[in-house]
């Protein structure tokens, strides 16, 4: 029998776990920096202690830290599953922090596309994407979800993949500003298409494949996070739009961070610029389509 140890017992993290739990041949561990949310007491040593996968089902901000307070518990041969799809200050995505906290092993993973926890709890169809330096990685993880709602793809670009995750919070923002505006579907028909053509431009100022923008990681999270009642990002981006202030999402912390990155040709992404000048500076939500024929 296998050992899963799932660290974060939010919305994503209790639907992965109720999917894995469903196989016989896994024993599922969950721990939460709030207690409130396991079932059973457990600590930490506990559960990461023997996992022969850890799936680290926390935000962004708090993955480096889960990472080192499993140093010296976690068994070398272990699988590392990160879902986070944000950015460090320091501009490192989610890959590049396991990469540094499990001191350069590869036997780690990126699970990213479209999957709305509460889907995936319903039991109905979720296709992910697991990007992995190490196709025996995939093969292993892929595994784990045989037979069940969650089928999984590979896909090599590791850092693509990661970016795609940060990027899709950010425009999925968009979305949700026009949803605050009380724009219709014709405006967010148009913000889609916009929106991943910059996504795959700011690939391809970082050096990256602009492929990866099109790809399930990338459109379809985008569609998927931008469509669902369930975001937080949209949701976020709608309470903005509102007048709301002090809304905190993966896509509002990564903004600035992505911003920095491509710094001056920020000015060549249109959108991505006016969604930060709505947040970071109050500018008018009718912003949104400063690069259009105006209305």
């Amino acid at each position: 029998m296998q050992k899963i140890a799932i660290i974060g017992a939010g919305d994503i993290g209790s639907a992965i776990g109720e999917v894995l739990e469903k196989n016989k041949n896994l024993e599922v561990s969950y721990w939460d920096k709030n207690r409130s949310k396991l079932k059973k007491e457990t600590e930490l040593s506990d559960i990461v202690s023997g996992a022969d996968f850890l799936f680290l089902c926390v935000p962004s901000w708090a993955q480096r830290e889960c990472l080192k307070n499993t140093k010296g518990i976690l068994k070398n041969s272990a699988v590392v599953v990160s879902l986070a799809k944000g950015i460090e200050s320091s501009g490192r995505t989610m890959d590049k922090v396991l990469k540094e906290e499990l001191e350069d092993k590869n036997n780690f993973a990126i699970l990213a596309g479209p999957m709305i926890a509460e889907e995936i709890k319903k039991g109905m169809p979720t296709f992910g994407v697991l990007a992995s330096s190490e196709k025996d990685v995939f093969e292993a993880v892929s595994k784990l979800f045989e037979n069940s709602n969650i089928k999984l793809e590979y896909n090599s670009d590791v850092f693509g993949v990661a970016l795609c995750g940060v990027l899709k919070n950010i425009y999925s923002l968009a979305i949700g500003i026009l949803d605050g505006m009380g724009a219709g579907e014709n405006a967010k028909g148009y913000m889609f298409s916009k929106a991943v053509d910059e996504m795959a431009d700011i690939l391809n100022m970082l050096g990256q494949d602009k492929k990866t923008a099109f790809s399930v990681a990338g459109l379809g999270d985008l569609l998927a996070t931008g469509l669902s009642k369930h975001s937080h990002n949209r949701e976020a981006g709608a309470k903005i739009a509102k007048g709301k202030k002090d809304v905190k999402s993966e896509g509002i912390v990564s903004l600035p961070v992505v911003f920095e990155m491509i710094k001056k040709r920020a000015n060549k992404l249109p959108v991505l610029s006016s969604i930060f000048g709505i947040i970071f500076k109050h500018d008018p939500c009718s912003l949104i389509f400063s690069h259009t024929n105006k209305f």
